[in-house]
């Protein structure tokens, strides 16, 4: 029983060796998913003064992130990325301030670009 069981076990590494190899695949496949365009359009930060639009602005696009209701990300022409965010002092019936009237921000650098979607 044991030179049997030896055998088999003999048998086995040795048609472990003797397979053919799989060759591992040496080219990498870049998948490149479309994700649709939610909005595009001018962001622009404020002057500080009231809100004051400062006529410098950026043109961003939009996209919703994956699997996530209500997230979004900016990309600009020139790649650079950010969140979009929630404009904290959103108020939409405020005549004195511009930037209180825009519903979303991205912030690039230091500064602070201001929209509604």
């Amino acid at each position: 029983m044991a030179v049997l069981t030896s055998m088999v076990a003999g048998a086995m590494v040795f048609s472990s060796f003797a397979a053919p190899k799989q060759n591992a695949q040496k080219e990498c496949m870049q998948t490149e998913v479309n994700v649709p365009t939610y909005w595009e359009g001018y962001a622009y930060p404020t002057n500080g003064q009231g809100g004051a639009v400062n006529l410098y602005g950026i043109y961003i696009s939009v996209y919703q992130t994956e699997n996530a209701c209500n997230s979004f990300y900016a990309k600009t022409k020139d790649g650079k990325e950010a969140w979009v965010k929630t404009n904290p002092n959103y108020d939409p019936d405020n005549r004195v301030s511009w930037m209180r009237r825009q519903k979303y921000y991205v912030t690039f650098g230091s500064d602070n670009y201001y929209f509604s979607m």
